[in-house]
């Protein structure tokens, strides 16, 4: 007997359903293991000390990330005694080299660098951040069968993340399209959290190309939250914006 539309319908639903329910589901556990969405979501302000090394180039950088929400950011690293920023002040992504003079990012690279600024990540209110997401059932990463997640982020960047299926935490997140054809495709393992105030943060990342060479490992070792962060320590220091392409 041939289906009617309106099982044909049924049935559609019923599937969508069972996704939509997933997805709810496996975000609802991974909220829960950060340390809950409304006590991650209550912080205001962060400061977190780190460094990163290159090991192709033999280079270690050491790094400071403040935070203010609910869209401020500015990332300070030093590298051979030179400082270099990158900041967004809600209106101006910018970036100021050692006594160079601070130029204005384009609109593409601000929100790539926004996203890449965000700790939080893609999945926590992805909604709010305009990303869309798809559970796509389990697939085995690092021994476990862990839980896949899709994302189409608003920067037109694409991810694949994999949620450790005991702890809920995410084990890797692969960037499977990039931006533009300049932008390689990396593997980003997050190796270890940390326990700040009850809520689970990034401690140990190592970053690889699509042959597994390691690029960038990143140690975060302090995070502060909710102390006090200048709001001139975002601000654009120059009034001439020079757009950066």
């Amino acid at each position: 007997m041939k289906k009617t539309p309106f099982l044909v319908l049924f049935g559609l639903a019923a599937v969508f359903g069972q996704t939509q329910t997933s997805l709810d589901s496996v975000l609802a556990k991974y909220y829960k293991a950060l340390g809950g969405l409304d006590k991650l979501n209550a912080v205001k302000t962060m400061r977190v000390e780190g460094k990163s090394i290159l090991p192709k180039m033999n280079l270690g950088v050491d790094m400071i990330l403040y935070v203010s929400k609910p869209n401020k950011f500015r990332v300070e690293t030093v590298s051979h005694g030179m400082k270099s920023i990158k900041a967004y002040d809600g209106r101006i992504v910018w970036t100021k080299n050692g006594n160079q003079d601070a130029i204005a990012y384009s609109e593409q690279i601000s929100k790539v660098m926004k996203s890449e600024m965000d700790l939080e990540g893609p999945l926590v209110n992805w909604k709010a951040k305009g990303n869309d997401l798809k559970y796509l059932g389990t697939e085995i990463v690092e021994g476990v069968a862990a839980h896949k997640i899709k994302v189409l982020e608003y920067t037109g960047r694409e991810y694949i993340y994999y949620l450790h299926p005991e702890t809920y935490l995410p084990l890797l997140f692969v960037m499977t399209r990039a931006e533009d054809q300049r932008t390689p495709l990396m593997s980003t393992q997050i190796a270890k959290y940390a326990d700040v105030q009850g809520l689970k943060f990034p401690a140990i990342l190592k970053l690889t190309d699509k042959h597994g060479n390691l690029v960038i490992s990143t140690l975060f070792e302090k995070y502060e939250l909710d102390g006090p962060v200048e709001s001139q320590l975002f601000e654009f220091p120059d009034a001439q914006e020079k757009a950066f392409h």
